[in-house]
């Protein structure tokens, strides 16, 4: 074995059994390129590395792939915090696509210094959940300007629901006819 200790040569006896007891933390592989790499990570280490570059959305309901995303993606919004598009990229990860609309793009225009986000969650096939909702809100609350206020707003498709309702009041007048007759 080779000496691997910083010690004088005339070092006490606690301090060398000390040093030859820790002598074997120097043997453990650890392949330090592969955790700090986003690509090569253990899945089991993503939220240390997510911590690392202070991902703002991270969930542990996302795919590998997803959190990924959000950790390369951490930087460029960091880059752009305050903007529209920082508040896109931001929620990119997740697989949300939205549409804000500010306050001078109304008509009339609406309050300064507000708007509003819309998702749709249907159309998407992304989870209409709460948890969802919170964190679409946190990545908005993260990198919208300070002095901004907004909406969220969740869009569903009701196409469908008002046909089905179309065609039972159909059929509700018809039965009205033949009865008065």
């Amino acid at each position: 074995m080779t000496n691997r200790t910083l010690l004088p040569p005339g070092t006490p006896p606690l301090p060398k059994a000390i040093a030859e007891s820790c002598a074997s933390m120097f043997d453990i592989d650890m392949p330090h390129r592969s955790v700090v790499s986003i690509d090569n990570c253990p899945e089991a280490l993503l939220p240390w590395l997510a911590w690392e570059y202070a991902v703002d959305v991270y969930l542990d309901s996302m795919t590998v792939e997803q959190k990924r995303a959000a950790i390369k993606n951490a930087a460029e919004v960091h880059r752009k915090k305050g903007t529209a598009r920082a508040m896109h990229q931001a929620i990119r990860p997740l697989g949300a696509e939205i549409t804000i609309t500010e306050w001078w793009q109304t008509s009339p225009q609406g309050t300064p210094h507000t708007f509003t986000v819309q998702y749709s969650p249907a159309d998407s096939g992304l989870p209409d959940t709460i948890e969802f909702k919170e964190a679409i809100e946190r990545a908005i609350e993260r990198v919208k300007p300070l002095h901004a206020h907004y909406q969220l707003r969740a869009t569903h498709d009701a196409a469908a629901t008002i046909g089905a309702v179309a065609a039972v009041r159909g059929v509700q007048l018809l039965q009205l006819e033949m009865t008065d007759s």
